[in-house]
């Protein structure tokens, strides 16, 4: 990918508030962040707090800018190269050439002339205007190889010869990644993974069972207009295929009727199978999204003890569980939990959701391609051991134990578990078949873990294995 400087002063002259302008902003301000930025949709979403007075139409491209050329970005640079004499541009002209390429490319309902347009008035009414020629001919050049909005086209790539390179320009991911999954898949199935992950995910939400059944749900958002259909996976899910807006507009929001969660993340709590009255323990809780299933599916009857390094996270988890009407859930930071657990006789059951590469939600998290290395890879599957070892001594004789990332690789998944049945006698998985069902099973691989597949309109990659403690 191409660099560009770091100067990204735009102070020369104002520009009227647009979403093009904003989603610069966000992706200049992204670029030049730490290792491990707040997600993607944070920064977009905390931006729209900030410029309440953007239409809802222009939400939606800021929204459709942002993560469209986070998830394209390697494609798109090499596309805008191959018309420069020179590379070296200023970041913010680099990022008018991104947002106009990428709406000539891919948005079918912008005008490619609309596109050039605004790039060239953007750099322009910044301190760049020496640039505003430059950007008019690459773009306008650019349109005229694109007369036809096409999503799959590849113009320009044709010179790479190396086939993971290539396949990492054409599909925007790291050239680690890429390699590393066609030395496991092969290059076919590297191919077909890549290509999903820049598809978009569908919105998929949860019913909170305590308070309404999913026929409801779903009656009451068709009512209102929207598409909505039961998931395929998980029994309380809903899948929202075309919705794009904001998921706390969707009717039955405020009165905590569902919560935004993947199928994929549900049928972990499924997994768990947690009964009425039981104790369970929530390692890292983080939002709270499995907690809150966990509550639901308890009946609210008993109490998860939800622990997080996170303070905010659990402050934010605690609002959750109000809006949803749950009272079963005690939220509690890591630094108190030595205190919380010397004093309980052993947890009935256990969720490890544990941290992770995140390999598994690029399609919804586009930015995480680009925050891992193959490093973290290593290093992450160390921390999971070393907090499925630490943990598992508090769950009662043969209590169950579900070990879940959202991720597929091995340092992350089998591995972690094979290593650490090597360690701890006694300790059994319990296949996943029996708990699931319907078209759940498909994702239930020969070892009995949940393995979830790519699948059109399929939920996120998430790796599960359930271990069952000595009796």
């Amino acid at each position: 990918m191409a660099r560009s400087s770091p100067n990204t002063d735009i102070s020369a002259g104002k520009m009227a508030l647009s979403p093009r302008r904003l989603a610069a902003e966000v992706l200049i301000e992204r670029e030049g962040a730490l290792k491990y930025p707040p997600p993607l949709n944070h920064a977009v979403e905390d931006t729209i707090d900030k410029n309440r007075a953007l239409a809802e139409k222009d939400r939606a491209l800021l929204r459709e800018l942002v993560f469209g050329i986070t998830r394209n970005l390697t494609f798109l640079d090499w596309q805008i190269d191959a018309l420069l004499a020179s590379k070296n541009l200023p970041l913010w002209v680099r990022m008018q050439l991104r947002i106009g390429a990428y709406q000539i490319i891919f948005l079918k309902k912008v005008p490619a002339f609309a596109a050039v347009d605004q790039a060239v008035e953007a750099v322009k009414s910044s301190r760049y205007g020496w640039a505003k020629g430059l950007v008019n001919a690459v773009l306008r050049r650019l349109s005229e190889k694109w007369p036809h909005k096409s999503d799959g086209a590849q113009i320009h790539l044709e010179q790479i010869k190396n086939p993971a390179k290539r396949l990492a320009a054409e599909t925007s991911h790291p050239v680690w990644i890429v390699k590393r999954w066609i030395e496991r898949y092969g290059a076919g199935r590297a191919n077909a993974l890549c290509r999903w992950n820049n598809q978009r995910a569908p919105l998929a939400i949860r019913v909170n069972t305590i308070r309404a059944t999913r026929d409801e749900v779903i009656a009451r958002l068709n009512t209102a207009g929207i598409n909505a259909r039961p998931g395929l996976y998980a029994s309380s899910a809903v899948v929202l295929a075309d919705y794009t807006g904001n998921p706390a507009k969707l009717p039955g929001w405020e009165e905590g009727l569902f919560r935004i969660q993947d199928e994929g993340a549900q049928m972990i709590s499924l997994l768990l199978d947690p009964r009425p009255g039981e104790t369970i323990l929530d390692t890292c809780a983080g939002l709270g999204g499995k907690t809150m299933h966990l509550a639901e599916l308890m009946g609210d009857k008993g109490a998860i003890h939800a622990f997080d390094t996170h303070r905010g996270r659990l402050l934010t988890l605690e609002g959750e569980a109000r809006r949803l009407g749950l009272s079963s859930i005690k939220p509690a930071s890591s630094l108190e939990m030595d205190c919380t657990v010397a004093n309980q006789a052993g947890y009935d059951r256990i969720l490890v959701d544990a941290p992770c590469s995140g390999l598994g939600v690029i399609r919804r998290r586009p930015d995480i391609k680009w925050n891992r290395t193959a490093k973290d890879i290593e290093s992450l599957g160390l921390t999971q051991f070393d907090i499925l070892s630490k943990i598992s001594p508090l769950l009662k004789p043969n209590g169950r134990l579900v070990y879940a990332t959202c991720t597929q690789e091995p340092e992350e998944t089998a591995v972690v578990i094979q290593l650490f049945l090597e360690r701890n006698p006694g300790w059994k998985t319990t296949p996943a078949g029996p708990i699931l069902s319907g078209d759940a099973l498909d994702f239930v691989d020969k070892d009995g873990f949940v393995t979830i597949k790519p699948k059109p309109d399929g939920p996120d990659l998430f790796f599960c294995a359930i271990l069952n403690a000595p009796c």
